[in-house]
């Protein structure tokens, strides 16, 4: 197997031969990279390219996979927020309709008590607390979002459930605050390397654990991250398709295209495009350089944005995502109730209809001049899933070493914390 999706360049904006131009510092940095990767340890921030390669981790992952898995299991509240849930919503909505989940993943992350009071309304209906389980996750394990969310949910599920702890799960830095005090209570604990940020750590238990519970198979996601960075990083350069769309998304930013379009033709891909955004925007924006991630939806944006994508300002850089084939699918009726409104649409699968839309949008795309690339799944699977997700993390880190930022700190999101955090102490004196 090499890529999992086919991708098609014949509209990016660039020829082949600008495309393998690739500038020695990038092919410098790749080389680093390779070293890293081999070396198999978590030494540099890098480093997360080793994720799914760590045996021990995953095992110890599977442990307490086993001790919260269980026939009456119905639901799994992931807490978290921003890389701490975005990759795990982004593979569970993606893939869960084919693989037909029978336990629902819920998720808790902005401070909202109406969405808190409709999860704990389906925990509180169980007739055991066997019947849920709850992975709290915060890197720093000082998120005021995920903390204030997990301890009212607690609160609120106690009086029925008195053990409700025995079904928690905090996944934090090894040593945080919130490792400490889970530990001290007697909650399971699972630790996120400390080098890994959290918009890198979809494959490690943050991810992995609720996915394992939903019934996902989390060795497949793992052999899906490892190929891609096999096929990438440790292949030829004319393999590594993520050091292509580095090359391209660069190209366009210094010719001012400063908008990168993720065009999903899925709306079960929508949870992806949030993941991808966070990704972009939190790797790339920086001392006053960045890329701005966008995303839209097709069918439906096509209706609401192409005319701004097709005629307006040349600013925007775009990626159209699509998928072949899924496993659900139906056929639209070949004798139509209000008779032929739309010529050839009768007696027609909605993927195949799907099929030809796409197609009429990359064309339409090439006659406008605007520039595109196709990513086009062959299906939907965790495997295709981690590949893409895995190349795209290695994707802006060539991305930002182009740009000459720093992939790895988020200092703006820092701050708003340390505001939010003295306003709160302010507010109790």
């Amino acid at each position: 197997m090499n890529h999992p999706i086919h991708e098609d360049y014949r509209h990016s904006g660039l020829s082949d031969r600008k495309i393998e131009s690739y500038p020695k510092r990038l092919l410098s940095y790749r080389k680093r990279l390779q070293e890293i990767v081999k070396a198999d340890t978590y030494e540099e921030p890098e480093s997360c390219l080793n994720v799914p390669f760590d045996k021990k981790s995953i095992k110890h992952t599977k442990e307490v996979i086993k001790s919260l898995r269980g026939k009456s299991l119905k639901y799994v509240v992931v807490i978290g927020i921003g890389g701490s849930y975005l990759g795990t919503k982004a593979i569970y909505d993606a893939i869960k309709l084919d693989e037909k989940q029978n336990v629902e993943l819920l998720f808790l992350d902005t401070i909202s008590a109406i969405n808190l009071i409709e999860i704990k309304d389906k925990l509180v209906s169980c007739r055991s607390q066997n019947s849920f389980a709850i992975v709290s996750v915060s890197k720093s394990g000082g998120t005021t979002e995920t903390v204030v969310n997990t301890e009212t949910l607690l609160a609120e599920l106690i009086d029925k459930f008195p053990k409700v702890h025995e079904r928690l799960v905090v996944i934090t830095n090894e040593n945080s605050a919130y490792w400490n005090a889970a530990q001290k209570m007697n909650v399971a604990t699972l630790p996120i390397p400390e080098v890994v940020g959290g918009r890198f750590s979809v494959f490690t238990s943050v991810g992995l654990l609720p996915l394992a519970l939903a019934g996902i198979n989390i060795d497949e996601l793992v052999e899906g991250a490892k190929l891609a960075t096999q096929v990438n990083l440790l292949g030829e350069t004319t393999s590594d398709s993520a050091l292509t769309r580095a090359i391209c998304a660069h190209h366009h930013y210094k010719k001012g295209r400063t908008v990168l379009n993720t065009f999903l033709f899925d709306p079960q891909l929508a949870s992806f495009g949030t993941w991808l955004r966070q990704l972009i925007a939190e790797s790339l924006g920086k001392e006053g350089k960045g890329i701005i991630p966008i995303t839209s939806i097709g069918t439906t944006d096509l209706h609401s944005l192409m005319q701004l994508y097709m005629d307006g300002p040349d600013v925007i850089q775009t990626r159209i995502v699509s998928i072949r084939s899924r496993n659900v699918d139906l056929t639209s009726p070949d004798q139509p109730f209000f008779g032929e409104l739309v010529e050839d649409a009768d007696n027609l699968s909605l993927n195949a209809l799907m099929r030809t839309i796409v197609e009429g949008v990359k064309e339409t795309y090439g006659m406008n001049g605007r520039p595109m690339i196709l990513l086009d799944f062959s299906g939907m699977d965790a495997t295709s899933l981690a590949f893409v997700m895995q190349s795209h993390m290695l994707e802006v880190m060539y991305i930002a070493k182009l740009m000459n930022v720093n992939a790895f700190n988020q200092p703006g999101v820092e701050g708003y914390k340390e505001v939010v955090r003295k306003r709160l102490r302010t507010s109790r004196q």
